[in-house]
């Protein structure tokens, strides 16, 4: 059985816990990101430049971040994550986790707005925490929203 991020201490699992909720965590790794980047061209970048670069991700791409640290903070259990869960499909945290880059308060296409349709929860919350709600919606919410009309703006 594979297994990820098992802790023999409560301590440990603690920490990674307050590490992961911390406020500190997303601007630490969108300018992960912006670093790792930048380093596989041969270009100089300008903390300046890394540091706009670092907070148009935080800005544009939260609700990604926020359900990625949601999973990272899962974890802390002590035996970790059983990825080869048949109950808990944690293959699937990764699809949603790609899905999640699509919400964002001014992602569009052309100048309509982009809007998720879905009853799962971990979209809605991501989306709150990103101050986007309007962007997740359920599919009566949507069809309220835009007049019963499917693809309408």
């Amino acid at each position: 059985m594979q297994r990820l991020g098992s802790f023999s201490s409560s301590a440990d699992q603690g920490a990674l816990q307050r590490f992961f909720a911390d406020e500190h965590f997303l601007p630490l790794q969108c300018r992960d990101i912006v670093d790792r980047h930048a380093a596989s061209v041969p270009t100089e970048q300008s903390e300046a430049d890394a540091q706009g670069r670092s907070r148009f991700l935080q800005e544009k791409f939260e609700a990604n971040y926020g359900l990625l640290a949601g999973l990272i903070g899962k974890l802390r259990a002590p035996t970790g994550i059983n990825v080869e869960s048949k109950r808990r499909k944690w293959w699937n945290f990764i699809w949603d986790e790609d899905l999640c880059w699509m919400i964002g308060p001014a992602h569009a296409i052309g100048k309509a707005p982009v809007r998720f349709v879905t009853t799962d929860g971990a979209f809605h919350t991501a989306a709150a925490e990103a101050s986007c709600t309007d962007r997740v919606m359920t599919l009566a919410s949507y069809l309220t929203a835009t007049g019963g009309a499917i693809g309408a703006e």
